[in-house]
C-alpha cells in the first residue's frame, strides 16, 4: 500500500540576546488536549535556555494547507506572547538569508534527504523524505520562566485568535523594538504602534491616542503618555530630545505602556 504524503511546518524565531526561554533541555513537546503536539528546539542543537535562535515544528499533517494554517497560527501566537511576557519575538519574513543551489539540493535528495533552506519565519515542507536544515550559530544571556512561556503559548494557541492587520503591525513593531539598537528608532517604532491602534475619526492622531489610552488603561496613564508624546514630537521635528531626557529609559517606559495597552486589546480579539 502506497504511503500517503504528509506535511510539516517549521518556524525559526529569534529572541533578544538578553532574554531566554528557561527550559534546560534540547527540546520540549508542547501538547494540547486535542492531541496536537509541537516541538520547541534550539536552531543550533543547544539546550533551549542556551539559545536565542529557536524553532517550533509541527508534523504529520494531511495537507500542505493544514500545515500552513497551523504554522501561521503558531507564528501569530508568538507575536501575541510578546506583550504578555514583555519579550521580543522576531518571527522573520519567511525568507532565508542563505539558499542552497538546485544542484546541491538534488544531490542531497539522492542521498535520501529533503534539503530545506534555513528560513527565518515559517516554511512548510513535504515529509516524504527526512528533512535536513543547516542553521547558523548565535549566543544569549538572560530569561523569563519556561512554565510561563508554555502557559501563555498554549492558552493563546487554543483561542485561535484572529488578528486584524493593524493589530498585527502593532505586535510586529512591539516585538521588533527589542532588537532595535537605535533608541530613537525604537522609540518612534513603539509610538507608531500606538498610533496604529488608535482610530482618529476626525480627531488628531494625538487626541485619538489619548482617547485610546484613557478608554483602555485609565486617566492615570494619560500624563505619562503626554510626556512621551512630547518626546515623539521633538524627535520628529528636531531629530533630538531635550537635554536631561535619557531616551533609553523613555523607550522602556513607552514599551511598558504599549505592552499594557496590547494586553487590554488582545482579549477583545475575535476567536475561531
Amino acid at each position: 500500500m502506497e504511503r500517503l504524503t504528509t506535511f510539516g511546518f517549521r518556524i525559526r524565531f529569534i529572541i533578544p540576546e538578553y532574554q531566554i526561554i528557561d527550559h534546560e533541555g534540547e527540546s520540549f513537546d508542547i501538547q494540547f488536549s486535542n492531541k496536537e503536539t509541537f516541538r520547541l528546539t534550539s536552531a543550533e542543537g543547544d539546550f533551549v535556555n542556551k539559545s536565542n535562535n529557536l524553532v517550533i515544528t509541527g508534523s504529520n499533517f494531511s495537507s500542505k494547507e493544514k500545515a500552513f494554517d497551523l504554522g501561521l497560527r503558531v507564528k501569530n501566537t508568538l507575536l501575541l506572547c510578546g506583550p504578555l511576557l514583555d519579550m521580543g519575538f522576531d518571527v522573520g519574513k519567511d525568507r532565508a538569508s542563505f539558499i542552497l543551489g538546485k544542484f546541491v539540493k538534488e544531490r542531497i535528495r539522492e542521498m535520501g534527504y529533503n534539503a530545506i533552506d534555513d528560513v527565518h519565519g515559517l516554511i512548510v515542507f513535504s515529509e516524504t523524505l527526512p528533512v535536513r536544515i543547516f542553521s547558523s550559530k548565535s549566543k544569549i544571556k538572560s530569561y523569563p520562566s519556561f512554565s510561563m512561556f508554555l502557559d501563555k503559548f498554549k492558552n493563546i494557541f487554543g483561542r485561535n485568535t484572529i488578528l486584524s492587520e493593524k493589530l498585527t503591525l502593532a505586535l510586529e513593531l512591539f516585538n521588533l523594538s527589542f532588537f532595535e539598537k537605535s533608541h530613537r528608532a525604537g522609540f518612534l517604532s513603539l509610538m507608531t504602534a500606538i498610533e496604529c491602534l488608535s482610530h482618529p475619526r476626525g480627531d488628531s492622531i494625538r487626541k485619538s491616542c489619548q482617547n485610546l489610552i484613557t478608554n483602555k488603561l485609565g486617566m492615570e496613564f494619560l500624563k505619562d503618555f503626554d510626556l512621551l508624546y512630547k518626546i515623539r514630537n521633538s524627535l520628529i521635528h528636531d531629530g533630538i530630545v531635550q537635554q536631561g531626557i535619557h531616551l533609553d529609559s523613555e523607550v522602556l517606559k513607552l514599551r511598558k505602556l504599549l505592552s499594557n495597552l496590547l494586553k487590554k486589546l488582545i482579549p477583545e480579539c475575535q476567536y475561531v
